[in-house]
This record gives C-alpha cells, sequence and structure tokens, in this order.
C-alpha cells in the first residue's frame, strides 16, 4: 500500500485563535506565512547581471546541479532564494 505524506502549516497562535471561536471573543489575526519571491527570466538576468541568452543557456542544462527553475504555463520562473544558493555553490565549485 503505498504511503502518503502530508504537509500541514499551522499558525504559532492555534491554541489563541481556538479559544477565541469557542469563547466567542475576537479571534486574532492569522499571520500568513512569507512567500519566497519569484522571479521572471528579466528579474534573474537584472539580479545577476547576465544576458538573456546567458540565461536561457544555463536553463537548457538538465540533471543534478543544474539551475533551479520551474515553469509557469510557457515561462520560465524562479525563486529568489534557490536560485541565489545555486549561484554561490558554482561559485564555491570553481
Amino acid at each position: 500500500m503505498p504511503e502518503i505524506t502530508l504537509k500541514i502549516d499551522i499558525p504559532e497562535n492555534l491554541e489563541a485563535i481556538l479559544k477565541a471561536i469557542l469563547g466567542g471573543q475576537a479571534a486574532p489575526a492569522i499571520q500568513a506565512p512569507i512567500e519566497d519571491e519569484i522571479w521572471g527570466i528579466d528579474d534573474l538576468c537584472t539580479a545577476f547581471k547576465m544576458k538573456k541568452s546567458k540565461a536561457y543557456s544555463l536553463t537548457m542544462q538538465t540533471g543534478p546541479g543544474s539551475m533551479p527553475r520551474f515553469k509557469l504555463g510557457r515561462d520560465l520562473r524562479f525563486r529568489k532564494s534557490e536560485v541565489t544558493a545555486w549561484f554561490d555553490q558554482q561559485r564555491v565549485a570553481e
């Protein structure tokens, strides 16, 4: 039988929220987690001062150690933290 893993983000103040709901008090505001910034190809090129042709050639490489990216429809997207860490790793490897 396959195993299923679920990730559930529970707010730190869950107990206060439940007490407010059950006690009839106003519930404290739930803070949304800070999301990682998502970049397009132009943002990537601006941040790392590179031409689009170089950025596209880096994204053509596949396999372990390749630049982290994902597609949203037809467009490439990059998570700022992942790409920054990848560039730092490339600099160390040289």
